[in-house]
């Protein structure tokens, strides 16, 4: 359906998704990021953000990902980039729900 989209599309890249944090709530746009995990069991990040007319990561490239991450790498990584957006936008998610989506994705990784 969205042809080679490492986010529709992760197998065809050697990736799985293991979750995303959305950094504000969904209004005809997006803006998340996405932890991927290699075969090889390393973690990968990227982040995009658009209005609804282009797909998520429809421009990304496996080079274009962050990584690779080892366990205690990533939870250092979500830690720093849940600061770093904390209060940015004032449609935003606050702190403690940007946390919940982080955790969600971190008990997949145990």
């Amino acid at each position: 359906m969205y042809g080679n989209n490492i986010y529709y599309d992760p197998e065809k890249f050697g990736f799985e998704v293991v979750g995303n944090i959305d950094w504000s709530e969904p209004c005809y746009d997006f803006d998340m990021t996405v932890v991927w995990k290699s075969k090889r069991g390393e973690y990968w990040v990227a982040s995009d953000s658009g209005c609804s007319c282009p797909s998520p990561f429809e421009d990304t490239k496996v080079d274009d990902l962050d990584g690779p991450y080892n366990k205690k790498a990533l939870r250092s990584k979500i830690d720093y980039m849940i600061k770093e957006h904390s209060g940015e936008y004032s449609y935003g998610y606050g702190e403690a729900e940007l946390r919940k989506q982080a955790r969600e994705i971190l008990d997949r990784i145990k």
